[in-house]
């Protein structure tokens, strides 16, 4: 990890929202001393390669008691520091349904990662949000949930 990291907690991704914007929020929301570290190819394979990352992926949030990856695993753990997680056994658990169900929609871009034409890329991505695109059609379902809770 990087040796010269001054803050007790540092977030680890590309330089995008992505799986590691509600972990942002969550460790605003604790009021926790941390940075935000954005990387990039070569810093990513270099991590990869040392080790670093505990599942050879981002985003990766470094704690006092060491590296901790995954998005749900960093929110659960970041939900439990500012209060987040209920008490409330039933609503504890609502909340971990709610983690749990999010996972599929994260994904949404996935396939348009590996698009190198710019324009061809912008088509794919517009093509999942229009009216009855996947995106869009997700996005809804989701705000359903988000109005249910």
């Amino acid at each position: 990890m990087n040796q010269m990291q001054r803050k007790p907690y540092a977030l680890y991704y590309w330089p995008i929202p992505g799986l590691a914007e509600a972990s942002r929020v969550a460790l605003t929301l604790a009021e926790l001393d941390w940075e935000d570290v954005e990387i990039d190819g070569p810093m990513f394979a270099k991590m990869k390669e040392g080790g670093e990352l505990p599942w050879g992926m981002v985003p990766m949030l470094q704690t006092p008691e060491g590296p901790l990856a995954e998005s749900i695993a960093i929110l659960r753990y970041l939900g439990h520091m500012c209060d987040l997680i209920p008490s409330d056994s039933f609503k504890a658990a609502k909340v971990d349904e709610f983690l749990d169900g999010i996972g599929p929609y994260s994904g949404i871009l996935d396939g348009t990662f590996s698009i190198d034409d710019l324009d061809q890329r912008t088509r794919a991505r517009e093509a999942l949000f229009t009216a009855t695109g996947k995106g869009t059609k997700s996005l809804t379902r989701l705000e359903e949930k988000i109005v249910e809770s």
